[in-house]
């Protein structure tokens, strides 16, 4: 398991308000990291760790419907998550955020991979529940497709 800069679990509330940042990249690498499990029970029991359960369902779900379009379940490896902007306050023990992240990743359909770099912008809502920051709330505001993402593997046309 890839150690994050800070654990977003181990981070309190004074700290979450210092590094309202570090605490939402961290959690957002935890959803990512969740994507790529090979089971959908693992998928599922990683993204509960992160999220609160009607967010859950929500993720779990869009993330599905995600997956398994085209032929078979495509694999997404993420190379990285870069915040783009964000604003965020503190509002009775929740960390409110209108923030916009880069995803870098490869998507593979069996011989055609290429690197995607979305953008996705959201209003997200964390909160201490059973000692850990999770996403009590999620709205995917826009989702700026990079489709750009250059082939790695050129297939025969």
């Amino acid at each position: 398991h890839m150690a994050v800069a800070l654990d977003a679990d181990a981070m309190t509330v004074e700290q979450a308000q210092a590094r309202p940042d570090s605490l939402l990249l961290a959690v957002l690498l935890k959803l990512y990291d969740a994507f790529e499990l090979k089971s959908e029970e693992a998928v599922y029991d990683a993204l509960a760790q992160v999220a609160s359960k009607p967010v859950l369902e929500d993720l779990y779900l869009q993330q599905r419907a995600t997956f398994k379009e085209g032929l078979g379940m495509p694999t997404q490896k993420i190379h990285a998550v870069e915040l783009k902007s964000f604003q965020s306050s503190y509002d009775q023990g929740l960390m409110v955020y209108d923030a916009s992240w880069q995803v870098f990743g490869l998507v593979g359909h069996g011989e055609h991979g290429h690197y995607r770099g979305n953008i996705y912008s959201a209003d997200l809502v964390l909160q201490p529940l059973d000692g850990q920051w999770k996403l009590s709330d999620f709205t995917l505001t826009e989702i700026m497709r990079d489709d750009s993402g250059s082939p790695i593997i050129e297939g025969a046309s």
